[in-house]
C-alpha cells in the first residue's frame, strides 16, 4: 500500500515537477489537468512517458487532452533524459522507460516526481525525491477551493478505468473528512 502520510501536511503549489504517465491520464481521464497545473505551476514530461502518451498507431483517447497541452501549453512541456547508467538501473528495476526517466531526471534537478505506481514511488523515495501523486493534487486542488469534494472525481477516475487501492481511497477520503 502507497503511504500517504505526507498528505496531512500542508499543501503548496510546486514550482517545478516531473510527471509520468498514469498520474496525468488519471487527470486527463475527466478533464481536469488545470488541478496539476494548479499544483504545480511547470510539469516536465520526459521523452519516454511523451511517447507512452503518444503511441504510434490508435490514439489512446484519455492521453487526448495530455496529447494538446504538450503541443500548445507552456506549462506542461517535453524534456529530454540523457541516458545514464541510473536510467538503466532504474529501467531495470521497473521494467520500463517512463518512471526510469521521470525518476532519473528528477534526481539530476532535484525535482519532485508526479507518480502513482507503489515501485515507482519506492524507487524515488529510496533516492532521497519527494513523491507526489492524484491525491496530493486532489487535496491541494481541495484545500485551495478549486473543488469542494474529492470524492466525485475519484469516483470519475475509477469508472474511467484508474485504478487506487481501495484502502488507500478510504484512508484518502476519511483523512478528508469525506466519509
Amino acid at each position: 500500500m502507497v503511504d500517504i502520510s505526507h498528505v496531512g501536511v500542508a499543501v503548496a503549489a510546486v514550482l517545478l515537477c516531473v510527471a509520468n504517465t498514469s498520474p496525468l491520464v488519471a487527470l486527463a481521464s475527466i478533464r481536469r489537468l488545470d488541478l496539476l497545473q494548479a499544483a504545480c505551476e511547470q510539469v516536465l514530461v520526459p521523452e519516454a512517458v511523451a511517447h507512452e502518451i503518444s503511441p504510434d498507431g490508435e490514439p489512446w483517447i484519455q492521453a487526448a487532452q495530455i496529447r494538446e497541452e504538450l503541443q500548445a501549453s507552456h506549462w506542461l512541456r517535453r524534456a529530454v533524459v540523457v541516458p545514464s547508467q541510473k536510467v538503466r538501473e532504474l529501467k531495470q528495476q521497473l521494467g520500463g522507460s517512463g518512471e526510469a526517466e521521470v525518476i532519473a531526471l528528477a534526481f539530476e534537478r532535484k525535482l519532485p516526481a508526479y507518480l502513482d505506481e507503489l515501485a515507482g514511488r519506492r524507487a524515488a523515495a529510496a533516492l532521497g525525491l519527494h513523491v507526489f501523486g492524484s491525491l496530493y493534487v486532489l487535496k491541494s486542488a481541495r484545500e485551495s477551493g478549486r473543488i469542494s469534494r474529492a470524492r466525485p472525481l475519484i469516483e470519475a477516475m475509477l469508472e474511467q478505468g484508474i485504478y487506487f487501492h481501495a484502502a488507500l481511497i478510504e484512508r484518502f477520503l476519511r483523512d478528508l473528512g469525506e466519509i
